[in-house]
C-alpha cells in the first residue's frame, strides 16, 4: 500500500514537471509548428536560460556573449535549443 502512493505521488510529481515544461515551450522564442519537433527537457532549459541571459544583457545595454562570460562560459546552442557544452561535458563523464 505504501508503495502504491509513493508511485502516484512520484506520477503527479512528473506530471507536474512535464506540464510546466510544456508552458515553458510555449512562451520561449522558438518555431513551434508541426513539422518541428518538440525539445526536450534539457534543451526546453537550455534556451530558456539562454534567453533570459540575452534578455538581462540587453536590457542592462550590454552584449549576451559579455553576459555568458560573466557567467562561468560561453554556451553554444544548436538549432534544436541543445548547449554543446554541456553536451560535450556529458560524453567527458
Amino acid at each position: 500500500m505504501v508503495r502504491l502512493g509513493i508511485n502516484a505521488r512520484e506520477r503527479r510529481r512528473m506530471h507536474d514537471l512535464n506540464d510546466a515544461l510544456d508552458e515553458l515551450r510555449a512562451v520561449i522564442p522558438y518555431a513551434h509548428g508541426p513539422s518541428v519537433r518538440k525539445l526536450s527537457k534539457i534543451a526546453t532549459l537550455l534556451l530558456a536560460k539562454n534567453y533570459i541571459l540575452m534578455q538581462a544583457s540587453l536590457a542592462h545595454g550590454g552584449n549576451s556573449a559579455s553576459t555568458q562570460q560573466h557567467h562561468g562560459r560561453r554556451s553554444s546552442v544548436n538549432s534544436r535549443g541543445h548547449d554543446i557544452f554541456a553536451r560535450k561535458m556529458c560524453m567527458k563523464n
